[in-house]
C-alpha cells in the first residue's frame, strides 16, 4: 500500500482530480474521488473526461501493484451508464490478464449505494523490460 500512495502523491494530476489509493485488493485496487465542483459538467453532473480519469487512473494503479512494475497506457474503453452530482465515487480495479510486456486491467466505478456508473477496460505496456 505504501508503494502505491508513494506513485499516487508524485502524480500531479490525480492530486488535482482529487483521487486517493483508499485500499489494495489481490490483484488491484480501489480508488475514490470526491465530486468537486470542478470535475462537473454544464449540467452539474460529473464529466466525463473525470470519470475516465477515475477509471484508468485506478487501473493504472492495479497493473502497478500487481508486480510493482511502471506502466503506460496503450489504450481504453469506457462504458458510461449512470452519474451523479454530489458524494463520492469509487473505482474497483482488477487485473485479468498479465503477459510479459502488456496488462489488460477492467474497472467498475460506482456512487452511492452501489450504483454503477461506468465500467472500463484499459491495456498497458510494460515500460521496466
Amino acid at each position: 500500500m505504501k508503494a502505491l500512495q508513494d506513485r499516487q502523491e508524485k502524480n500531479r494530476f490525480t492530486q488535482l482530480s482529487h483521487i486517493k489509493i483508499s485500499s489494495a485488493l489481490e490483484q488491484g485496487v480501489v480508488c475514490t474521488m470526491e465530486i468537486f465542483p470542478e470535475c462537473t459538467n454544464h449540467l452539474g453532473f460529473v464529466h466525463a473526461g473525470a470519470l475516465y480519469t477515475l477509471a484508468e487512473n485506478a487501473a493504472g494503479a492495479a497493473a502497478f501493484h500487481f508486480d510493482g512494475r511502471r506502466y503506460v497506457t496503450q489504450g481504453g474503453n469506457i462504458h458510461y451508464l449512470g452519474n451523479q452530482k454530489s458524494g463520492v465515487l469509487r473505482a474497483e480495479a482488477r487485473v485479468v490478464h498479465r503477459g510479459n510486456s502488456t496488462a489488460l486491467v477492467r474497472t467498475e466505478v460506482t456512487g452511492e449505494n452501489g450504483k454503477l456508473i461506468c465500467t472500463g477496460e484499459f491495456s498497458f505496456f510494460c515500460i521496466d523490460q
